[in-house]
Formats: C-alpha cells, structure tokens, sequence
C-alpha cells in the first residue's frame, strides 16, 4: 500500500476512534454525571388540616380542686453543651461510643420537643443533583448542631426526594423511609410506596437509599441491597414522635473497626428499642459532626456528599 494512503487511513481511523470517545464523554455526562433535573424548584407538599374535635363542656370546679398559683412556673432547663451532649428546653442530644461485633460506631440519641426540627439541608443551599460538599462544610452552612450524611440523592436519577416538605423527585428507587409532620416515622418497600399517598399526608421527610432494617420492630436478616457485608454505615432510628437516633459505624479499617453488616446493624437498632431504622448512605460517605467537629473516623477522610440531616442549634432555630 502506498504510504501516503496508508498514512491517512490510520488518521481517519484515530479520528473517528476520538470522535467515538468524545461522543460516549458527552453521554456519561449527561446521563450519569450532569442533573436532569436541575434547576426543579419542588413542590411544597400542604399541611393536612386536623379534623375538628366535638366541643366538650368544661367541668365545673369542685372544692376538692386546687387552683395554681398563677406566679408559680416551672424550674427552666439549663442550655449545657459538652464534648459529647447538648440539652435545652427544646433539645437534647447525647452521644455515645460502642464497640461491637469487630465494629466501633456513635449513637447520637435525640429528643426534640419540635419533631421538625430534625431537617435536610442541600449542598448548594438547593435542589441540585450534580452539586456537593463535604458534610462538614455542609453542617457548617446549615447552622447544624449534629448532622450526618443523607441518602447521597444526587448520585443517581431515581429516588424519591421530599426535603423539609418540598417534593423534587418521585421516581420509585428501593426501600423509602418517610417521616410525617407529626413526627412519626414509616419505611415502604419500592413496591409498596404510593406517591399519591405521600402528597396527600402532608409528609415532613422521605429518603430513598435504603434498605430499611427493621420489620415491625424486629430484626430482619434478607434486605433489598447490593452492599449487605461488613461496611462503614449510617443510619436512623425511630423510637416515638421526637425521639429519634442517628447512627453512625466506621469501617474498612482493620484494627480500627470492620463495619458492620446489614444483618448486625438490623439486630443492633432491635436492641436499641427503635421500632422503625433504615440506612443511609456509608461507606466513605459516613460521617457524624457534632458542634462543628468531625465524631467518627471516615474512611479515607470521607468524601464530598449532596445532603445532610441535621439539628440545628437553637440559636440557628430561632
């Protein structure tokens, strides 16, 4: 063959062959990499209206009734921060350190007298898939006492994503966790979950990562998840309206802590007392901030997340 020709063959081979990249580039880009969705401003879910009560007729005082001292009131709750605790009137939060099964993790246990005062908050201060920030930084921005990563939403095109009650996404994707307006708490399997039925509760909350770890209060041993060996986790547990835990285990650091496994971490939020759980992203997402410090050792220094769930402190409340 003649060199010349030989020589313009393998160009236009390299050429098309860099075109071809370019075009699968442009493709990643767009489908796994750049949001869809940008730019969606969400649906503000309302508020469902309390049925009204029967009026009922106001006793008549007796004798025997003692009548309070209107100058009397209650002893205050002192505001007290620590390394590891906060309380105040409205909020109480007590962190503590276990060792278990190869595995070492922090259980921060909440009591809020205003259940929706647990929040998200987004990377970017809004709705945007492609955007994020390491949790602290993101803590940092909220003005979040205690935080940890969420369910990473913006890591893929499905999930259903409601954040502080305004809806972005209702695409189906595995186990749901939804929190109501009244402070409960309730985890849906992807085929049990019912979009129509979400609006219509007025719904606080609802994540979409998965899988949930507890089967009415008991301990479960098969979960809708790829990742069901020893890992970094976090997760959260429900006990009643405002008595929540989040959870947080290192991993894949051996001499440290292993992780735990889907099947230990169930067994664990059983023994807790939590009658709902369900796991956040992990891995090298996990991460607990707690008063503007990192809690827990993540794995490889943690990562860049897209949300966070936090408490935030009063002051930043109020």
């Amino acid at each position: 063959m003649d060199p010349k020709r030989a020589a313009r063959s393998l160009r236009t081979v390299f050429l098309d062959l860099l075109l071809a990249g370019a075009v699968l580039v442009v493709f990643a880009l767009f489908h796994h990499v750049l949001p869809r969705d940008a730019g969606n401003a969400g649906e503000l879910l309302p508020t469902p209206v309390p049925t009204a009560a029967s009026p009922t007729a106001s006793p008549s005082p007796t004798d025997a009734e003692v009548s309070p001292d209107p100058t009397a009131s209650p002893s205050p709750v002192p505001t007290v921060l620590t390394e590891t605790s906060f309380t105040s009137p409205s909020l109480s939060i007590a962190i503590t350190t276990f060792q278990k099964d190869g595995a070492t993790g922090y259980v921060a246990d909440l009591r809020l007298a205003d259940p929706l005062a647990l929040r998200t908050f987004l990377a970017s201060g809004a709705y945007k898939p492609g955007a994020s920030a390491m949790p602290t930084a993101l803590a940092a921005s909220a003005g979040a006492l205690l935080a940890v990563n969420g369910d990473y939403y913006g890591i893929r095109n499905q999930g259903v994503v409601l954040r502080d009650g305004v809806l972005y996404r209702t695409t189906p994707y595995r186990d749901v966790l939804v929190m109501y307006r009244d402070g409960s708490m309730r985890t849906f399997p992807n085929a049990a979950f019912d979009v129509a039925a979400l609006k219509s509760s007025g719904a606080w909350q609802a994540w979409s990562f998965g899988p949930m770890l507890l089967r009415d209060g008991e301990a479960m041993d098969a979960f809708d998840s790829n990742v069901p060996g020893p890992n970094p986790r976090t997760a959260i547990g429900y006990y009643e309206p405002g008595h929540y835990c989040l959870v947080v285990v290192d991993g894949r650091q051996p001499g440290y802590s292993d992780g735990m496994t889907l099947a230990q971490l169930s067994r664990f939020f059983r023994d807790l007392g939590c009658v709902v759980a369900y796991n956040f992203d992990g891995g090298q997402s996990s991460e607990m901030v707690f008063d503007g410090r990192v809690v827990n050792r993540p794995y490889r220094g943690g990562r860049r997340v897209s949300d966070i769930v936090y408490v935030a402190r009063p002051e930043a409340a109020a």
